[in-house]
């Protein structure tokens, strides 16, 4: 989605999501750790989202068995697997995230669509 300038396309990214991070649960009165809760990390932000199918959804899943979509955002630190991309009414679970340039401008992040708690 760069141009050969390391430049973003003006339009490119013409979705506006949410990113959201786990965060540890309170204990319950035994000591035990409860569920997780879910707060948002990034709100707002500027994003592409696309559905894959066909060829690129057969080659993303030789990489993830369950990856269904390709968000693509500028680049941001701190973004991992198991975070949530939030969109609209669409919830997705984040499975790898990719740098897709090398000088850090922008970040792909290959989710498959429904929430899923890692781990559990």
């Amino acid at each position: 989605m760069t141009l050969s300038t390391g430049i973003v396309a003006a339009g490119t990214y013409r979705h506006r999501v949410s990113i959201l991070a786990r965060a540890p649960g309170a204990e319950d009165a035994l000591g035990q750790p409860g569920p997780a809760a879910w707060q948002p990390l990034l709100t707002h932000i500027s994003a592409l989202v696309e559905d894959l199918s066909g060829r690129e959804l057969l080659a993303a899943q030789e990489v993830h068995g369950e990856v269904t979509s390709r968000i693509f955002v500028r680049y941001r630190a701190g973004l991992t697997p198991g975070m949530r991309v939030v969109s609209g009414a669409d919830v997705y679970t984040v499975l790898a995230v990719l740098r897709m340039d090398a000088v850090n401008v922008e970040l792909a992040l290959l989710c498959s669509k429904g929430a899923v708690d890692p781990g559990t």
